[in-house]
């Protein structure tokens, strides 16, 4: 539908309202990136997923998994724009206890402004000149302008004491000093199983 871009991603609300109450408008958030990088169009596939903005409400939608395989879907359809795809799924990635806590999001917008200026997420943030969100945001002096290795982080039940990746480079599993092992995707940082009992 050629209405969905021209659509708003949330149609009534603060996203930084701390009640929470926020309308989303989850068909342009289902739909809007599938069919613009199915049109082939990189320019506005990139934009809304290195959009802060976007990932905080696919968040908050319950839709994080989504963004993630929409970034591994954007990688393979646009490989000229491989390397800031691969930016911005890397920083969900290393964000993604942030992301999954929806009732913090302006943490994302803090945690884009963080990012090296040549960062897309950054970039996007920086693009954003009239949101309520970026009164709330700490300049940091002196910032990294290194891209951080972090790919995914996600946090365990208690210390770590071993990691295993599994061949297909898709899964990787950790074993906890409380006896469990958990199983996660490398893609969406899910958690696929759980194990317990060993030792």
């Amino acid at each position: 539908d050629r209405l969905v871009p021209a659509q708003a991603a949330m149609l009534s609300g603060d996203l930084l309202d701390a009640t929470g109450h926020v309308r989303l408008n989850e068909r342009r958030l289902m739909e809007y990136v599938h069919h613009s990088s199915r049109a082939g169009r990189q320019t506005e596939t990139l934009a809304e997923l290195a959009s802060p903005l976007y990932i905080a409400l696919k968040f908050k939608a319950a839709m994080g998994t989504d963004i993630q395989l929409e970034l591994v879907d954007a990688i393979q359809r646009f490989p000229q724009a491989a390397q800031d795809l691969q930016r911005v799924k890397a920083f969900v990635g290393k964000y993604l206890d942030i992301c999954r806590r929806p009732e913090v999001p302006w943490a994302i917008l803090q945690a884009a402004h963080n990012e090296p200026d040549a960062s897309p997420v950054r970039q996007s943030l920086q693009a954003v000149k009239d949101f309520a969100a970026l009164k709330h945001i700490i300049q940091w002096i002196n910032r990294p302008q290194l891209f951080d290795q972090c790919q995914l982080q996600f946090s365990a039940s208690s210390s770590i004491k071993a990691v295993a990746y599994a061949r297909d480079g898709e899964r990787v599993a950790y074993g906890c000093e409380d006896g469990t092992i958990q199983v996660v995707s490398v893609l969406t940082g899910d958690i696929l199983s759980t194990l317990t009992g060993h030792t």
